[in-house]
């Protein structure tokens, strides 16, 4: 492509063809809760900071899941312990 346009930002062409600027950006943006789709179109100079702090909160969640399993395997096997502990044939072998 051979962008006619590109980096003329005082006169932005609001296109990324042949007569338009590389930089200018389509993105679809999903909202997780809702499933509403919306398209923003915007220079990527513009859009870069909000990408960024997406890209952040949605790295945190992973680690907010494996930290809440985490959890639960250790409340699993605290519960195993407690009925192992009183099987009578353990009793046995511990005592």
């Amino acid at each position: 492509m051979a962008y006619k346009n590109a980096w003329n930002c005082k006169r932005c062409p609001r296109t990324n063809t042949d007569l338009g600027c590389p930089a200018w950006t389509e993105l679809l943006e999903t909202n997780i809760a809702t499933q509403e789709e919306r398209i923003t179109k915007d220079c990527l100079f513009i859009l870069l900071p909000r990408l960024m702090v997406e890209v952040i909160k949605v790295s945190n969640r992973p680690a907010a899941e494996i930290s809440a399993m985490r959890c639960e395997v250790g409340k699993g096997f605290v519960q195993i312990a407690s009925v192992l502990r009183e099987l009578p044939m353990l009793e046995k072998l511990n005592g």
